[in-house]
C-alpha cells in the first residue's frame, strides 16, 4: 500500500499533504491496539497470582459451568463483575489501545516549577494519569 502511494506521489497524483496523511492512516490502523491493552492486561494479570485468585473467585460466584459464560451474562449482570470491571480499566489505563500518546492541555499551572500557560498541549503517556475510582486498584497489579 505505502508503495502505491509513493509511487502516486513520483506521477504528481498525490500531494505531499495527502501522502503523509495516507501514511499516518497507515500507521494508525496498522498499530498493535487491542492486542497490546489484552497482553499487557494479561501479563500483569498471570504476574500477580492474588489478582487472578480475586477474579477467579469472582467468575466462579458468577457461573456454575463454562458453558453459563456468555456475553449476554455479562451485559445482564453487570454488577456481578466489578472486579472484572477494574481489571478491565486498570488494564486500558496502563496499556491503551491507542498508537500515539494521549495530548495533555494545560489549564493555566506550574509544573515542576516552571509556569505552563493555559491551552499549551504536550503528549503524554496514559500511565500517569490519574483515573476515578479505580487508581486505587493499580497497587494491585503491580509485583510488590
Amino acid at each position: 500500500m505505502l508503495g502505491y502511494i509513493l509511487a502516486q506521489k513520483e506521477s504528481k497524483n498525490v500531494s505531499h499533504a495527502e501522502m503523509t496523511a495516507h501514511a499516518s492512516q497507515l500507521i494508525f490502523g496498522g498499530s498493535e491496539t487491542l492486542s497490546t491493552f489484552l497482553a499487557g492486561t494479561l501479563y500483569h494479570l498471570l504476574r500477580t497470582p492474588r489478582v487472578m485468585a480475586c477474579l477467579r473467585a469472582e467468575l466462579d460466584d458468577a457461573f456454575t459451568c463454562i458453558g453459563d459464560i456468555t456475553n449476554e451474562a455479562f451485559v445482564s449482570s453487570p454488577h456481578k463483575f466489578k472486579y472484572l470491571d477494574a481489571l478491565i480499566k486498570e488494564g486500558l489505563r496502563m496499556f491503551p489501545p491507542a498508537p500515539t500518546s494521549l495530548p495533555r492541555h494545560s489549564l493555566g499551572e506550574y509544573v515542576d516549577g516552571v509556569f505552563v500557560p493555559a491551552g499549551v498541549s504536550s503528549p503524554g503517556g496514559s500511565f500517569g494519569l490519574p483515573s476515578d475510582h479505580i487508581s486505587r486498584y493499580a497497587s494491585r497489579f503491580r509485583r510488590g
